[in-house]
């Protein structure tokens, strides 16, 4: 959630919506999840609502041959379009 319009990123709204969220929160659940927020700004922002970073792993198994084509057809697909930058 943010602000596309740079002269309006900063002006408290969207502290405002989460705050509000967070005090809605637990008449919904026992949760609120800030949803990969992990990154510089992003977490030091959900960190000032005195959240608490929790690891969530995921991982996956694809054994599908079309993934394998298409991996390989994007690796090439990216090497040749930085070899003519």
């Amino acid at each position: 959630m943010g602000s596309g319009d740079p002269g309006k990123r900063n002006n408290g709204v969207t502290s405002l919506v989460v705050s509000g969220a967070i005090q809605f929160m637990p008449t919904a659940t026992h949760a609120f999840d800030f949803a990969g927020s992990m990154t510089g700004s992003a977490e030091h922002f959900d960190r000032s609502f005195a959240g608490r970073p929790c690891p969530c792993f995921v991982i996956s198994k694809v054994n599908s041959p079309l993934w394998f084509v298409y991996c390989a057809v994007r690796d090439r697909w990216d090497g040749a379009h930085r070899k003519r930058e």
